[in-house]
């Protein structure tokens, strides 16, 4: 699913990061928050805390982050997307430089 979600995104040789939610701003992600939790956290109330807090600084969509050669992109995961006879093309979302983080 997430594979194909890379694929749809025209980001060839992207390394996917892992699910995020994201605010967003005037098409920019300006924050985000892991959809990863240990597997002894209440998941359903994660959520809500997570959205609400992303909600303050804009409109929250889930989706992947990816590295590709463009750059760090997070990648909107539409709903339903696969039930038409032509599906939505990925949106492919800038990542604010102030979110993003240096790997040593």
């Amino acid at each position: 699913m997430m594979e194909q979600l890379v694929e749809d995104s025209g980001l060839n040789d992207a390394k996917e990061l892992g699910k995020y939610w994201a605010a967003i701003q005037n098409d920019i992600v300006v924050c985000i928050i892991s959809m990863t939790v240990p597997n002894d956290t209440d998941f359903d109330l994660y959520r809500e805390k997570a959205k609400d807090c992303l909600g303050v600084l804009g409109k929250v969509k889930q989706g992947m982050l990816v590295s590709s050669p463009l750059g760090i992109k997070f990648i909107i995961r539409g709903n339903h997307r696969n039930r038409g006879k032509t599906p939505t093309p990925a949106k492919v979302i800038e990542v604010s430089p102030h979110v993003l983080w240096r790997q040593s």
